[in-house]
Formats: structure tokens, sequence, C-alpha cells
């Protein structure tokens, strides 16, 4: 039997918004797993880590690039996106700084405490972006699209 493909239909970049935020939990788990995948890989001194990290570290950026437009298009303050755990400002601080740290630790050639980075700090830090990605969905939802209105 041939599934029969799904389609989503997006009109306007409200449309797409939603729709990339409502899926960005996967594509955060994907990042968290291959993060810790590529910090096992390096810790063994494997070809493989070294050959994953660069389309990690690409997909990294992506993804800062992703919800740094959101926070410019819909000109989000970041530090209004709280849960209980902290804001969206103090968690794209310390995602940031992972990056930087990636950067540094590849030019001292630090592959143990890289290792270590992406094993454990990385998918911490990326986990607490999954915990704020409901709150920043409804803050968007709920002030600039109001999804609720536009189907009742």
């Amino acid at each position: 039997m041939i599934a029969k493909a799904t389609t989503t239909e997006i009109d306007s970049i409200e449309d797409l918004t939603i729709f990339s935020l409502d899926h960005s939990h996967e594509g955060l788990e994907s990042l968290i797993n291959g993060s810790r995948q590529c910090g096992i890989d390096l810790r063994k001194n494997s070809e493989q880590g070294m050959q994953t990290l660069l389309p990690l570290v690409n997909a990294l950026h992506d993804f800062d690039s992703f919800e740094n437009d959101l926070c410019s298009l819909f000109q989000i303050e970041r530090k209004e996106i709280i849960d209980t755990n902290g804001n969206l400002d103090s968690i794209t601080k310390a995602f940031r700084g992972d990056l930087k740290a990636i950067e540094e630790m590849l030019e001292k050639q630090d592959f143990s405490g890289l290792a270590l980075l992406l094993f454990a700090k990385l998918p911490s830090t990326l986990e607490r972006f999954q915990a704020l990605l409901p709150s920043l969905r409804r803050y968007i939802d709920e002030k600039y699209i109001q999804t609720e209105a536009k189907h009742a």
C-alpha cells in the first residue's frame, strides 16, 4: 500500500511561521541527538566524529539564524518569553556562547573538551529551547497571528 502524501497549505509568512514552530521540536531533537552522537564519536577519536562535526555546526548556525529571524520579524523581546527555568534571552546567550566555545575548541584542537561540550552542555541548552517553544509559539500566535480568530 502506498501512503498518500500529506501537504500543508501555507498562504502567508504567518502560516509558515506557525508551521515551522510546530515542527521545530523534531528539528531540535535531531540536533540534540546529533550533538550527543558527535560528542561520543569525538571522544572515541573516531573519524566519524570529525565527519559529522561540520554538518552539525552548520545546522546549529541555521537554527541560530531561524531563531534570530523569528525574533527580528516579529519584534520579539526575548526576555518576555519565559518559563519556570528562565527566558529566551538567557538561553539564546548560552547557545551563542556554546557556538563560540565550539569555534575556540576547534582552533585549539581541544577535541576532548569539544566532545564533552557536544555530549552534555549543548544538548541541555537545546533542551531549554525545546521547553520554550510552546511559549514562543503562543506569544507569536496571540500577539501577531491569532490563528484561532482566523479559523473561527
